[in-house]
């Protein structure tokens, strides 16, 4: 959460030298929030469960896990040496459950989707993008470290329009699988508003470490039996082929 805050502050800082272009690519937010605000809020269940919506106005089912979504959307084959070969098929919806979870497995992470006034996952091309809108001055600082609760400080003071401001950030890639770990790629980018950032350049000030994200992602996958040996995109879906132990 702390780096979340400070690495902000250095973008903010970044950006001043050129500020009404890069204020406004800074602080643009998604179409799927402006569009409808306040109805993409993730109301977060207990970690073992992800609730599932087929829209953004439809009401959130808490009792759905995530073992529940694969076994929706699989399509299994005959038995073949004792596993059962699959396709799990995940739409944006399904998808942003998933994400959401794994993100969530962290403590801090968790919090700050706690605050968060929207959170979405889309499949774009090749693409996926998942990311939260949030306000800096609803995060709880008294949650925060004390060198977060400096950062936030920092950051409200340097930039006072921001201390009330919705601020969208998320994290890009191309799904892939590295050995049997499902990866967003080595193309993976950071979004805020429109900014495009290089994950290695800024990941670790903002707080957002891809590789925690694969690692739960994954571990979301293998909790239910479930060994990936190919991701794709199709038609706008994610499509996730492996094995599963034959029951």
């Amino acid at each position: 959460m702390k780096r979340i805050l400070v690495g902000l502050a250095i973008v903010s800082a970044a950006i001043g030298g050129s500020v009404a272009y890069y204020w406004n690519r800074a602080t643009a937010l998604p179409d799927w929030y402006t569009e409808a605000p306040g109805e993409t809020r993730f109301a977060l269940a207990p970690l073992a469960q992800v609730p599932t919506e087929t829209s953004q106005t439809e009401q959130i089912d808490e009792t759905v896990t995530v073992e529940s979504i694969l076994n929706q959307n699989l399509t299994a084959d005959p038995v073949a040496e004792g596993r059962v070969p699959l396709e799990v098929t995940l739409s944006e919806a399904d998808l942003n459950q998933v994400m959401a979870t794994a993100i969530a497995q962290e403590p801090q992470a968790g919090r700050l989707l706690a605050s968060a006034k929207g959170v979405q996952t889309t499949i774009e091309g090749d693409r996926i993008q998942s990311g939260a809108v949030m306000n800096l001055s609803e995060i709880p600082a008294s949650a925060l470290p004390r060198e977060g609760q400096q950062a936030l400080t920092q950051l409200t003071e340097r930039f006072p329009r921001l201390s009330n401001r919705d601020i969208y950030v998320g994290i890009e890639g191309s799904p892939q699988l590295k050995g049997d770990r499902l990866s967003l790629g080595d193309d993976a980018v950071i979004r805020i508003g429109r900014m495009s950032l290089a994950v290695d350049d800024i990941a670790y000030q903002l707080g957002i470490s891809q590789a925690e994200l694969e690692r739960q992602l994954s571990a979301l996958l293998t909790q239910q039996g479930l060994t990936p040996e190919r991701v794709q995109i199709v038609d706008g879906q994610l499509v996730i082929s492996g094995t599963v132990p034959a029951q």
